[in-house]
């Protein structure tokens, strides 16, 4: 259920832009994309050559690749970074971390 306080934030995003509609019919919408937090060790074997120089926006181009939205991650026992704002700085990721992404649903 959305609150009417999330209600006047959407329609208040939508009438400063427009090509948010779309966007964010997909989030909200029960068919819509979920947001997932997905073990890091799921892709760590394929970034294993660009390990210590990850930087935000090339682990969100390669998990674009694979039809997810990065959105953020999350390290062993600390608290969620979404939208980091140093997007450009090495991330250093472990197996134990974690990424925070909207991905497809399955239905």
């Amino acid at each position: 259920l959305l609150s009417n306080a999330i209600m006047s934030k959407v329609l208040a995003m939508v009438t400063e832009e427009r090509a948010m509609k779309n966007i964010l019919l997909e989030l909200l919408s029960p068919g819509g994309s979920e947001m997932l937090v997905r073990p890091y060790a799921d892709v760590e074997e394929e970034l294993a050559v660009v390990q210590d120089s990850l930087c935000f926006w090339d682990l969100s181009a390669f998990m674009r690749q694979r039809g997810d939205i990065l959105v953020g991650y999350k390290r062993y026992r600390e608290l969620p970074v979404l939208n980091p704002k140093d997007k450009r700085a090495p991330l250093g990721l472990k197996s134990s971390d974690s990424l925070v992404v909207f991905s497809p649903s399955d239905d």
